[in-house]
């Protein structure tokens, strides 16, 4: 027949059906309800007329029946046939049967059903059809349960046995049925029950869920069904499971080596971002001193040319000759001036470059201490000095000599200078047998360091705060060559401070200075 010929507009065109020794009936799939069957239709589902059987409801059965009707529709062609077996519930009375589904067209909106013919009733149709299909169920991994509708354990293919029942041997005890409601295989109890009712109202839930049973982390992905007992025909939950553990430890292995990955890439950014920063700062304090360089080299020099373009010139020969000497000493104290920056310069240049000649020798802490004190005292008469040194104290140590007085004299240069008006500067030396160390105090009660600057103090080109560069005299290098050659001569050199109160170097000489 052509496809028309299978396009039923009204029941009364399919009296042709109306004699069949077969039970034929009509199942409309778009609207899920018996549309039409003949004599013997009406005798296999016990309906005393057509009236009846097409009133019947059928919303009750399960997406996976709706699913399997609806794969004959959209699979097989119109007029063309196919065979199946099916477990039908006529008065609820599970009746295996062979059955022949002919996609068809019915009414005048042409909607999409099913002509059913019966060919064969027989308890023993499963076992001659699909007896394959049920061992197959025995060795599958697969774990296949059954469940009433109050969660009770019904049955288990092996798989599940194997899964769930490892030790006990009857499925059917009431001590394995109770230990193993589908309730008591969550390791979440409330989300077991919320899938039970989902699929209890013909819902399919399905997913990866960790179970109670087992070892930790055992994860099974579940598919449940609503559906009926072949051997009851009471409606029961068909659980669908297979373990997903390794695939699931593996994700989660794989998703926490992304979340590493993304950590770790965030750090780096992180000390990308902080290097960027810490360079252009390093960068702009560079500039910053290169201004200031230009600005403290020409000055010097502009007196000293100045003064000797004076003591030269013909037109101011009697000027001069008037204030040689002051002009002398002006020469002096900007030649010196510049031969301190110059030094300064040299200094970390030799430093950065390795080239820095280290010869330890003893050294007597106490005298040089005491020598560079004296250096600054008459520079400084208004600030009080105090100088502390355990008794009794063993004051030598072997060091170099260059590093060390270089070291001394730009830490107590610094506390003279940013000590204004009659403070205080303190020096002290005590044994520290625990580090075989001498331990150097210089502290002084000038206006401190702020905080944010404090971080910053061993950095070359730094002089803390502009109104502090301003006023103090320096190439904002000193405290850079201490450290450097601290780290140099063993030294540990630690700077603390605080605003208004005054600031204190620390340094723990080694006794005896590391060969290299």
């Amino acid at each position: 027949m052509q496809a028309d010929h299978w396009a039923f507009q009204s029941r009364d065109s399919l009296t042709i059906f109306e004699n069949s020794v077969l039970p034929i009936w009509v199942f409309d799939v778009d609207r899920h309800e018996v549309w039409w069957g003949n004599a013997n239709a009406l005798k296999f589902w016990h309906a005393q007329s057509k009236e009846e059987l097409i009133a019947r409801d059928y919303s009750t059965d399960s997406a996976t029946v709706r699913k399997r009707l609806r794969t004959v529709v959209d699979n097989v062609r119109t007029g063309m046939t196919t065979e199946d077996t099916w477990t039908l519930y006529p008065k609820g009375v599970p009746t295996p049967v062979r059955g022949r589904m002919t996609p068809v067209f019915i009414d005048t909106e042409r909607r999409n059903a099913i002509l059913f013919e019966v060919l064969k009733i027989d308890k023993e149709v499963l076992e001659q059809t699909d007896r394959r299909l049920v061992e197959a169920t025995r060795y599958t991994s697969v774990m296949i349960s059954y469940f009433g509708l109050d969660g009770r354990l019904l049955s288990m293919n092996p798989a599940a046995v194997y899964a769930f029942g490892r030790g006990l041997t009857r499925i059917d005890s009431d001590r394995f049925v109770e230990a193993h409601s589908f309730l008591a295989r969550f390791k979440d109890s409330d989300l077991g029950r919320a899938l039970f009712e989902r699929a209890r109202q013909g819902g399919e839930p399905s997913g990866e869920y960790e179970l109670r049973f087992g070892p930790e982390g055992t994860w099974h992905r579940i598919d449940l069904h609503l559906g009926r007992d072949p051997m009851s025909g009471d409606a029961c939950i068909i659980s669908v499971e297979e373990d997903v553990s390794s695939l699931k430890k593996a994700m989660l292995e794989l998703e926490q080596l992304n979340r590493t990955l993304e950590d770790r890439v965030a750090d780096r950014t992180r000390e990308l971002q902080k290097a960027q920063l810490k360079a252009e700062d390093a960068n702009r304090a560079k500039s910053d001193f290169l201004a200031r360089m230009s600005h403290d080299l020409r000055t010097p020099l502009n007196a000293i040319l100045g003064f000797a373009q004076v003591l030269s010139s013909d037109d101011t020969h009697d000027l001069a000759a008037k204030n040689f000497q002051t002009y002398g000493q002006d020469i002096q104290s900007s030649a010196e001036r510049l031969l301190a920056l110059v030094d300064d310069l040299l200094d970390l240049s030799r430093i950065e470059a390795g080239q820095f000649p280290v010869t330890p020798e003893p050294l007597d802490l106490i005298a040089l201490l005491d020598e560079t004190l004296t250096l600054f005292r008459p520079g400084y008469p208004e600030i009080s000095i105090v100088s502390e040194y355990a008794d009794p104290v063993a004051g030598t140590v072997i060091s170099d000599r260059q590093g060390l007085t270089l070291i001394l004299t730009n830490l107590i240069s610094n506390a003279f200078k940013f000590t204004p008006g009659q403070g205080t500067v303190s020096v002290s030396v005590e044994d520290d047998a625990a580090a075989d160390a001498k331990a150097i105090t210089i502290s002084d009660t000038g206006r401190g360091i702020a905080p944010k600057d404090l971080a910053h103090v061993f950095e070359p080109y730094r002089r803390g705060r502009a109104t502090t560069a301003q006023q103090t005299k320096g190439t904002g290098l000193g405290l850079s060559i201490c450290n450097r050659l601290a780290g140099v001569l063993g030294i540990d050199l630690k700077i603390t401070s605080e605003l208004g109160v005054g600031t204190t170097a620390t340094l723990v000489v080694p006794n005896r200075l590391a060969e290299t």
